[in-house]
């Protein structure tokens, strides 16, 4: 028994120093760009585009790609529809992604099953493409039409956090929307003072078992 108890405690530190490391990898594999912008789709319907998050891998497996998808990354655009206009209205988004080497991947929204009423907004949305690992994507456009709507996609750098401006005429929004994420590195403090105590209690337990 007292060697059980050393063993799951033992293995309990290396998990939570495991997290520990692995928090700040992770973080730093999908960078987050922020856009926060009002982009207007028809003549009652905006999307706001609250941000493009670089992922690891698709959010679901509905997009395809040719070969290994580990061979990919996946510019990822969280968005919602709002109805600024007077009548019930679907919506529809078509974005286009480009790279630092000028290719482009483009990507649509089949659009909302159900009209969006005036003074309404739909819950938060995605977009993503696969693009290969050894590529960054430098531009987001919102294509309408004849008519684009080029968006620079400026990444975070140490020293400061900077967000895009679109060459487009867009609208400020009231408020944000920000879609809620798990952040491991949050829970690896506590995790790891637990640890420790665990296994200082686990050790207690076992020179007292010897006496």
């Amino acid at each position: 028994m007292r060697t059980l108890t050393v063993a799951l405690t033992r293995a309990l530190v290396v998990a939570v120093l495991l997290l520990i490391v692995s928090a700040p990898l992770a973080a730093a594999d999908e960078p987050t760009i922020p856009l926060n912008k009002d982009q207007r789709i028809s003549d009652n319907i905006n999307a706001h585009l609250i941000q493009v998050v670089v992922k690891g891998a698709p959010i679901s497996n509905e997009y395809w790609v040719e070969g290994d998808p580990g061979n990919y990354i996946w510019p990822t655009l969280y968005y919602y529809y709002e109805n600024k206009g007077s009548a019930a209205e679907t919506g529809h988004l078509t974005v286009r992604f480009t790279d630092d080497k000028g290719d482009e991947y483009k990507i649509s929204d089949a659009g909302t099953l159900d009209r969006i009423d005036p003074g309404q907004r739909t819950g938060e949305r995605t977009l993503n493409v696969g693009i290969p690992k050894d590529r960054k994507v430098v531009r987001m456009t919102v294509v309408k039409g004849f008519d684009e709507y080029p968006y620079e996609l400026t990444y975070a750098t140490a020293t400061a956090t900077q967000t895009t401006t679109p060459t487009g005429t867009t609208t400020q929004p009231a408020g944000t929307s920000t879609p809620t994420r798990f952040c491991l590195g949050s829970w690896a403090l506590p995790l790891f003072i637990g640890g420790v105590v665990i296994l200082g209690t686990g050790l207690r337990f076992s020179r007292y078992g010897r006496k």
